[in-house]
């Protein structure tokens, strides 16, 4: 017999953890409506599953789930659903992405969410992207950040996605086959507003495109509290050539009000000599965390030196260093360092 969303089943979650952690569910066949959440664009519920798109040109849908965790911000989460896609044209376009981030103004298209990690089903060839198309992507703010080619058109039978994500990173199973395992999500950080959504769109080519028997829990922290800072870095080595990486600052438990997280950069290379940081940062030098945000990035961007201090195949550090503040600890690790490599 097929379930629908009750409050006992979020309930029964919670029960397992500890008062620090609260649980979100959702979970529906759409057999009797689409409980806690909206249809946007030309999103409908029919014939027992929801069509994001039918197979027309110039159509764009998305089907929107309801905040499971106000006022916290989610640690974990696992989702199962049923993904068809046809019949389309040929090519078919352009595909149906699932995110957890920012609930859209209006829609989502293919590729989710801009802020948060989203997965995309991807049909149809754009340019730039690589690998080429049909592929499943994931995205974090925007920027992807790991692909696989593997055809998401079913020809309009339903295929199994099985999602989780946890501090290792995430999973992705599709059609019983495993693509992604612990992967890294650099510069994703779970806020207390995020919501998960599912996109499609057609263009000038088009498919039909459903999910069905969505089900989704979470576990997640209340805001309060005294947080704990860590930092960790990806990648942890560079060139000198404009190559980037991020310094990922972890807060736990979020804090409930703004926070300005003070650092000091160390190691052999020199800042604005031999790299830049980017991030959000006050007068005085400080990281500034919005409240609510269980993490923050600070983005290092090299600058090329010829032969660098040592010369050429030479190689030097900057290491992130955390310091302690009035609002939140410093936990473990404390530093991060990336290694820059000067190639000339």
């Amino acid at each position: 017999m097929k379930k629908l969303w009750t409050a006992g089943m979020a309930m029964a979650i919670a029960m397992a953890w500890t008062n620090l952690c609260d649980a979100g569910a959702y979970s529906n066949n759409f057999s009797s409506g689409i409980g806690a959440a909206s249809l946007r664009g030309n999103a409908v519920l029919d014939s027992g599953s929801i069509r994001i798109t039918p197979n027309v040109s110039g159509q764009i849908g998305s089907f929107v789930i309801n905040n499971l965790d106000p006022g916290q911000v989610v640690q974990t989460f696992d989702a199962s659903f049923t993904l068809a896609i046809g019949p389309g044209s040929v090519p078919p376009a352009d595909g149906v992405s699932f995110s957890f981030g920012p609930p859209p103004p209006s829609t989502y298209a293919e590729n989710g969410a801009t802020t948060g990690v989203a997965i995309s089903f991807d049909l149809f060839q754009n340019a730039g992207e690589s690998p080429a198309s049909p592929a499943i992507r994931i995205f974090v703010n925007g920027v992807q950040v790991a692909a696989v080619q593997v055809d998401p058109f079913s020809a309009g039978a339903f295929r199994p996605v099985v999602v989780h994500y946890d501090s290792n990173g995430l999973d992705l199973t599709y059609n019983s086959v495993q693509l992604f395992t612990n992967q890294a999500l650099p510069g994703f950080g779970p806020n207390s507003g995020y919501q998960f959504t599912f996109g499609a769109r057609t263009g000038a080519n088009s498919a039909e495109q459903r999910i069905d028997d969505v089900s989704i829990s979470t576990t997640a922290l209340a805001l309060g509290g005294t947080p704990t800072i860590t930092v960790s870095a990806f990648p942890t080595t560079i060139t000198n050539e404009g190559e980037e990486a991020t310094f990922t600052l972890t807060i736990s438990p979020p804090s409930s009000r703004q926070l300005a997280v003070s650092f000091m950069m160390g190691g052999s290379a020199a800042q604005n000599s031999d790299y830049v940081l980017i991030g959000n940062f006050n007068k005085s030098g400080q990281l500034i965390i919005p409240s609510g945000q269980s993490s923050t990035t600070v983005t290092l961007h090299s600058l090329l030196e010829e032969g660098g201090d040592d010369g050429p195949n030479s190689s030097e550090t900057a290491v992130f260093n955390l310091l302690k503040g009035k609002r939140y600890q410093v936990g473990t690790p404390n530093s991060a360092t990336v290694t820059i490599q000067n190639l000339r």
